[in-house]
């Protein structure tokens, strides 16, 4: 949408939260750093409003995320109070928040649900739904939220998120708003190469090795138009590794000429966790939140990821295998 219809859109958020007191923010799950900066910089605006406000995540905060400013007031146990309003931000569905909401959720009935989102997928799930599919990043909506109220550390979060999630600008979803929208926070001291420095600094070495192993396991299906992989528990124990560290290895599976769809599952890394993430990439024309929406998640056209409880990996695989040859196989590519 337009950048006026945006902000029109967000007063009716703004006039909620004015009228309220106590705000809940939520994340989603396996939090990437548009979910990171866009919570905290929503947080950081909300509490210069004076308002009582926590913010969740059902997952912990990937390390290369902590140097922002407060990410430590993240919480990933409900407080016990009830909130006026329960705001949610860069996510589709409540399925895709973890049990902490449905807690959160339960001990606030009355709450309105507010949705600020980017995806092509979201469900529009709240009592008021600003949904962006223009946006690069859920943070360049949040900038245009309570849009006079910003700082330096406000400013970082947002960038934070902004390249994170548009390939530090490379990306198909950058627009010309969204160049303008990283000048400002520039303006204001945020730093690309504070965000780009983190991102290096906690490389772990043994992410060489899990890498290695996601690239062994990678098979080409669809007469060599897609390609799959998976990194199971024991992978990252072996390799003192963990979740985060799988980020950025599907996007290097898309890396071969003529790859247009990839898919890479993994295990969970608690033991107590039967569950399988799948994270979908792709070029046009091939729209991969059609495939994650099929397996209970959503995300972009181009990346969207998805999580499937109860299942064995092996089987997992062979369904998204299927499906993503499916999909591949009908486009003229």
């Amino acid at each position: 949408m337009d950048t006026q219809t945006l902000k029109n859109e967000l007063k009716k958020i703004e006039e909620k939260i004015q009228g309220a007191n106590s705000i809940a923010i939520f994340g989603h799950l396996a939090p990437d750093g548009d979910c990171v900066g866009s919570i905290l910089g929503a947080y950081m605006k909300l509490k210069k409003l004076g308002k009582d406000v926590d913010v969740y995540l059902n997952d912990p905060v990937p390390d290369v995320y902590k140097y922002l400013p407060h990410s430590d007031d993240i919480k990933h146990e409900p407080v016990k109070k009830r909130y006026d309003i329960l705001l949610t931000i860069d996510l589709t569905g409540e399925n895709r928040m973890g049990d902490i909401w449905f807690q959160v959720k339960e001990a606030s009935p009355n709450a309105p649900v507010l949705v600020i989102d980017h995806h092509v997928s979201n469900e529009r799930f709240g009592d008021i739904n600003v949904v962006d599919t223009d946006a690069a990043a859920a943070a360049e909506i949040i900038y245009f939220f309570f849009e006079d109220i910003i700082d330096k550390d406000i400013a970082q979060a947002l960038l934070n998120g902004i390249m994170t999630d548009s390939g530090f600008m490379a990306y198909e979803s950058v627009k010309p708003r969204t160049v303008e929208v990283v000048r400002k926070l520039r303006s204001y001291g945020a730093s690309i190469s504070t965000v780009r420095e983190n991102l290096d600094r906690w490389s772990r070495f043994g992410k060489i090795h899990l890498w290695g192993i996601g690239f062994s396991r990678a098979e080409s299906i669809a007469e060599g138009r897609g390609v799959v992989s998976y990194i199971k528990r024991d992978d990252m124990k072996k390799t003192g590794t963990f979740e985060e560290d799988i980020a950025g290895l599907v996007s290097a599976l898309r890396s071969p000429d003529g790859v247009y769809g990839v898919a890479l599952l993994s295990e969970a890394y608690d033991d107590d966790k039967n569950e399988v993430r799948i994270s979908f990439r792709s070029s046009a024309p091939v729209e991969v939140h059609i495939l994650a929406k099929e397996f209970g998640g959503g995300g972009h056209p181009r990346a969207a990821g998805a999580r499937v409880e109860g299942e064995p990996i092996e089987i997992v695989l062979e369904r998204v295998k299927k499906r993503l040859t499916q999909e591949l196989m009908k486009h003229d590519i």
